[in-house]
């Protein structure tokens, strides 16, 4: 899966997440609270997600970068 992809499914979750806490909010009713519960799992899931995302992103940015300024001392 692409990263752009990930980013857009981890988004999704937390909208999802959100959803459940209004809909819990505005009928006040116990099986809502079953999708709170839910709800927060999911956005403390998807926020480490997208935080582990990020971070191998720019961590793989800079190995490349490393690797092509590498290839470019050897040639010259």
């Amino acid at each position: 899966m692409k990263a752009r992809t990930l980013n857009r499914v981890q988004w999704a979750f937390i909208a999802a997440a959100g959803a459940c806490a209004v809909l819990y909010l505005v009928f006040d009713a116990w099986w809502w609270f079953l999708a709170m519960v839910f709800a927060a799992v999911s956005v403390v899931v998807a926020i480490f997600h997208l935080w582990v995302v990020r971070k191998g992103l720019k961590a793989s940015r800079a190995f490349r970068a490393v690797g092509s300024m590498d290839s470019q001392h050897r040639e010259g």
